[in-house]
């Protein structure tokens, strides 16, 4: 188990989903942003103290479909079961006042800084 608690997300740009962690998810979508053709939509994301090992277990989950490095070729299918993989996970969830229903689902930048703003 880690120290502290970090963001498990699965970020679209595109195509292509990236399947990462880290503790500033406002930050992290921004520089994802600058480097991206497209804009960049939160597909989901949740907060956890064993980051890490979910993290790695998505990855391995979805090995075949890696593109290159943390991007993946994800189907609906895919990402159903990427959601359900964190809601599983839910009791290292730390809940926040940002999160509706315990993840963020589909959010843009914008709406991800106005979820901050609000709480």
């Amino acid at each position: 188990m880690n120290r502290g608690a970090c963001f498990v997300y699965i970020i679209r740009s595109g195509r292509f989903y990236k399947i990462g962690f880290t503790n500033n998810l406002i930050r992290r979508v921004e520089t994802i942003q600058v480097s991206s053709p497209t804009p960049v939509e939160i597909t989901i994301a949740g907060k956890f103290y064993d980051y890490r090992f979910i993290e790695s277990f998505l990855h391995f989950l979805f090995r075949l479909k890696r593109q290159k490095g943390e991007w993946y070729a994800l189907s609906i299918f895919e990402l159903s079961v990427a959601t359900l993989v964190l809601e599983q996970c839910a009791d290292g969830f730390i809940p926040s006042p940002q999160i509706k229903d315990n993840f963020w689902h589909g959010l843009s930048l914008k709406e991800l800084k106005m979820a901050y703003a609000e709480g």
